[in-house]
């Protein structure tokens, strides 16, 4: 299944996650603002190799699975920025953003488990 998001208007998607520092458990929020540009996806507090590899993972998964990145300029906020932010931790909380904000989900539809 594949939705192409014709409006021009920016979306943005805010996914709550958690991450495990120590013995703490640190609330972590997610950010996706996909918007009109060309196309791009960064992703803030991350390193551009781990950025590389999170939009390879992504890209696999979403393919996989009948869906595609956003063909908008795309950014995506990992904060605190003060949480470890390890491979793989937070690909499903993205995911999931990316989804809602790149229009091919609605809020409240997704299931997990």
């Amino acid at each position: 299944m594949s939705i192409t998001d014709t409006t021009t208007q920016p979306r943005t998607a805010r996914v709550r996650t958690y991450a495990l520092q120590g013995l703490e458990v640190r609330d972590v929020q997610i950010t996706v603002d996909v918007r009109p540009g060309l196309p791009s996806l960064t992703v803030l507090g991350l390193s551009d190799l781990a950025g590389r590899h999170l939009r390879e993972r992504l890209q696999h998964a979403f393919s996989r699975e009948g869906y595609a990145l956003p063909t908008r300029r795309t950014t995506i906020e990992i904060s605190p920025s003060s949480v470890h932010k390890q491979d793989r931790t937070f690909d499903l909380a993205i995911a999931i953003a990316l989804l809602i904000a790149s229009g091919q989900a609605e809020r409240g539809t997704i299931q997990i488990g």
